[in-house]
Order: C-alpha cells, then structure tokens, then sequence
C-alpha cells in the first residue's frame, strides 16, 4: 500500500533551488492534493545591488505552481559570509559579507523566528539548526525534499544540517516515519547537460568526475550509486517543444536577479531524479552497545560529516561522525538490541567515507549465531545483506576483525521490507513518453534568441554597469 502525502515540505538553500529541486514534483503533489511548503535556509543575499529581492521573485515564481506565500518558509540566513568563514563552521556568532548579524526577510514576510518568536536570530549556527528543526517539527510533514550534498557551501550546510534534524526528530518522536527525497540541486541540473532542445528529450543524465578528479565516489554525495537513483516522469507542462512555453521557465523569468531562465536549458530534463532516504530503520530506537567509542553516531542518520565544508577539493580526508572504537580496544564491537523482536530485511553498514580507512573484515551474528564474514565498501556506499524476507531479530552484532588505517562506521540501517515496498505515489519514468516532434526551425530560433539575451544581460550589461560606476557620478 503507497503511503499518503498530505503535507511536504521543499528545502531549497537559496531562492531559484526549488526550480533545480522540486518544482515538477510539487505538480505531481497537488494532483495528490498535497499541501506544499517550500523552506528557504538562506536569502541568496551575497550582491548588495540586490539585497533580499530574491525572497519576493521566489514568492512570485513559487505562485506559477499553486504554492500560497503563506506557505513559503524564510530562514532570514545569509548565504556569504565575511573573511573565509560560514555559519556552519562556527559556535560563534559570524557577520554576513553584507555586515548583517541577524536574521532578517520582508517586512511584509518576515523570517521564520521573528514570526514565532517576534525577534530575530543571531548569526550562529546552533540557532540555524533550531530553526531548521522547529519548521519540521511544527509542520511533521509526511514527504520532505531536500537538496544533497555538491560543491556549494551553503549547499552542504542544508544538507548536513537536515540530516542531524532529523537523526534527532527521529529518535525523540517514535511514532514520526516521514518519506525523505534528497536531490542535487548542481550534478544532472543546473550544470547538466545543455540538452533541453534534443529530440527525443532526455532524461537527467550523470556527470562523469564532476566532484573532483580522481574521486573514489560516483556521485557528490559519497552514499549514492546512480543506479540506485529514483526517477519520476514529469507534467507535459514541463516538457513543451518551446522553453517560453515551459512552466518551469515561466517560473524562472521570475527570478530576475539571476540567470535561472537562461539555465533551465540544463535544469529540466525528461524525468525527476532523487535519492531515498529511509527513515524506517529499526537501529533508531534500538538499545545500542559498543566496546569503546561513541555509539551516538551509529544510529543518527547523518552519513557524514566534517568540520570544512569550503574545502572543495577533498572535504572528507576528515570526515567525523563516526564510531571508531579505541585502537587498543581487543574487541571493536558493536551490539544492537531490541527491546522487542523485529522484523528486518536489510542490514546496511556505512563504514569512515574516508577511503585511506577500510574495514577489510567484520563478522556479523545474528541472535547470537553466526551469519558470516563480509569486507564493507571502501567507497562510501553501504554493504548491504538482503536477507530477501522480512526476518525476526532480537540481536546483532558486528565484531571489527581487520582494517587498515582507523577503524570507523558511520551509520548501521536496519530496515525493514516495508521501507521500500510501494513507497511513492508517483509513476515512474518512461522514456517513450517523452518523444517530441521537432520542428527545428522553431528551436534553433528560440536558442539564437535565449544566446543573444543572455549576452546583452550579462556580458555588455556588466561591461555597461562597470563603466557608469567608474565615469558616472
């Protein structure tokens, strides 16, 4: 049985993201009749020409899709920070680029604390995760979509953030099993491939080495493998012949003080791609013991985490959130125990991201059996054990037998079949459906034109701004 989704929440970091994120899922959603929010975690206010304009052209653009301004969710965080640092690094308060130090939106639409609270926040990031975490736990959605882990700083920091909400939301209220979708907002999407005039018209597609060269891992977000991606199919609305006739790029017209419009050649493809995220896992609420080291990280739904999100290069050379039993620990164990017996199908075990780090042998007992001796992934994905039906288990454990460099796991999911049976009501994506007629003549037009108003807008227009701060007074 396909769950219901009465309420979802969108979680885009700046103004223009819920174009690259989820504006075709939030049509399927109101077929559903779903109530869509869309929460903002910065102002996208690094340009001080520009200010907090983006917040009313992402009001103006969301109201192309039926999303009310009432539902429309603004954090008040600044997405620029003074000399080199950022929110998410800091337990001290920071200064904005623009030297703001509070939370702040529309006075017509104010940031979400100063409508709770009726003041505004310091620039810290405990204040932001309790932001981030009071939205959802007000609103209790039943689907949440959120953007992944990329390149951008402010994108890692809704990413990571969400993560830690939710490992805590999960744990403090027992009964709250939301659907979670992370998507990238860069990777297939705002640097996606220039494809949105090809016929027929193609689906997200992967970009090779796009997160560093030589990168260990096949995707931004070290946990993912493509193929284990989920793909939508989308409203014809959003795969017109003609992008001016395109809904997606009515909506980024909206967003004047970006070049969104000029982008969604890459943003809209013939499908929606997102990643699932389990919240059904059974280890949340179980008795967790370990040898040595902090169990905390085992069962809190954070996959990773490190202290640089600006090191763009290798940000997981040090990584943290993870157990790592002492070094001297003979034992290096981790039990799992259930006040109850349960029903599980899947075992999957993050081991350190970190690849100079590997369990190269781990056995694992069940109910104080034996089950067998497995190598984890050193790539970050989950070695993961189907036992192919749902299974009652009382106890497990898992016993480090050999590794080279230090010893880590990152997370243990244990799910049940009910995780992943019949989850989404959203048909999935068929490429035949998506088979255009060309008429070329018609597109090579509209390209020639989308080129051109592009050059005047950004290139001559910035060389024309340049010249008037320098000779006019």
């Amino acid at each position: 049985m396909r769950r219901q989704i009465e309420k979802a929440v969108v979680i885009a970091p700046h103004p223009d993201d819920e174009i690259n994120l989820a504006a075709q899922l939030i049509i399927e959603l109101h077929k559903l009749k779903t109530e869509v929010y869309v929460l903002y975690t910065t102002n996208g206010d690094a340009d001080p020409k520009i200010g907090n304009r983006r917040l009313r052209e992402a009001i103006r653009a969301l109201s192309l899709i039926d999303v009310p301004e009432k539902n429309v969710i603004f954090l008040g965080y600044a997405n620029d920070w003074q000399e080199g640092t950022h929110i998410f690094e800091s337990n001290e308060p920071v200064t904005s680029k623009l030297g703001k130090t509070k939370t702040n939106a529309l006075k017509t639409h104010p940031e979400y604390c100063y409508r709770k609270y009726g003041k505004h926040h310091d620039f810290i990031y405990s204040n932001f995760k309790q932001d981030f975490k009071d939205v959802i736990n007000e609103l209790l959605p039943d689907l949440l979509i959120c953007v992944d882990f990329d390149k951008h700083p402010d994108h890692r920091a809704a990413s990571l953030t969400f993560d830690k909400v939710m490992g805590e939301l999960l744990k403090e209220r027992a009964e709250y099993r939301p659907l979670v979708l992370k998507k990238f907002a860069y990777n297939g999407v705002w640097f996606g491939k220039k494809d949105y005039y090809n016929v027929p018209f193609e689906p997200t597609l992967k970009e090779d080495d796009f997160f560093y060269s030589g990168a260990f891992h096949e995707l931004e977000s070290l946990a993912y493998i493509w193929d284990e991606r989920l793909a939508f199919k989308v409203d014809p609305k959003t795969t017109t012949r003609l992008l001016k006739d395109n809904l997606l790029y009515k909506m980024a017209k909206k967003h004047k003080s970006t070049i969104a419009w000029y982008q969604m050649q890459r943003v809209i493809n013939a499908d929606m791609v997102y990643w699932y995220r389990p919240t059904m896992n059974c280890a949340i609420d179980a008795k967790v013991i370990v040898s040595s080291g902090d169990a905390s990280y085992l069962n809190d739904f954070v996959l990773f985490d490190y202290s640089s999100i600006l090191n763009e290069r290798e940000p997981f050379i040090n990584a943290s959130n993870l157990w790592q039993p002492d070094v001297n620990d003979p034992y290096k164990s981790v039990k799992i125990v259930f006040k109850e017996p349960r029903q599980i199908r899947y075992i999957k075990v993050y081991e350190d991201c970190n690849v100079r780090n590997h369990i190269k042998r781990m056995s694992i007992s069940i109910n104080k059996s034996d089950f067998g001796e497995y190598e984890c992934n050193n790539n970050g994905t989950a070695l993961t054990l189907d036992f192919e039906k749902n299974t009652t288990i009382n106890e497990i454990r898992i016993v480090i037998k050999e590794y080279e460099g230090i010893a880590g796991i990152s997370e243990i999911e244990l799910l049940p079949q009910e995780a992943y049976s019949n989850t989404f009501p959203f048909e999935s994506y068929c490429s035949k459906t998506y088979k255009r007629s060309s008429k070329r003549w018609m597109t090579n037009i509209e390209r020639i034109i989308l080129s051109i108003r592009f050059l005047f807008t950004f290139k001559v227009g910035y060389e024309i701004r340049k010249w008037k701060e320098k000779y006019v007074k």
